[in-house]
């Protein structure tokens, strides 16, 4: 049996499961803490500092999308960055701006992001309907 591509996300559950691990993460980084106060060899020290640094970027990531933040790579050239998603119903863009687009399942497509914009409806950048859109976000360091 093959595995689907897509495995639709609860994003409700997704974010109080996020939440959990962040408090964990953050217990980690106080134990650490906690730990390197009585290490006197400065070699453990420095390893202890990097796993604390490791497991707050960790919880800081984790916190991010949480808090409605998503990764997502807009053009190959630019790199990943953490944009903010907005859900349709809290607000729509300028129909000037080219946006990221997020879709349902029942679009047919995978979640995304796409490029679109919105003009008394979500069209794909290419001018093809977009449909089932459930969130979007300006593009980094665009349109905002």
């Amino acid at each position: 049996m093959i595995a689907p591509s897509y495995v639709p996300r609860d994003r409700d559950a997704d974010r109080a499961q996020a939440e959990r691990l962040v408090g964990e993460l953050y217990k980690q980084v106080t134990l650490v803490n906690e730990s390197m106060e009585l290490e006197p060899d400065p070699i453990i020290l420095a390893q202890m500092s990097r796993v604390r640094d490791d497991l707050r970027f960790a919880a800081d990531l984790l916190f991010a999308y949480q808090a409605g933040l998503a990764v997502t790579v807009p053009d190959p050239a630019t790199g990943c960055f953490l944009v903010e998603r907005i859900a349709v119903t809290d607000g729509l863009p300028d129909s000037s701006e080219t946006v990221l687009l997020w879709v349902a399942p029942e679009s047919g497509l995978e979640d995304g992001p796409y490029m679109g914009y919105w003009d008394q409806g979500w069209w794909m950048l290419d001018s093809s309907l977009a449909t089932h859109v459930t969130a979007w976000a300006h593009r980094p360091g665009v349109g905002q």
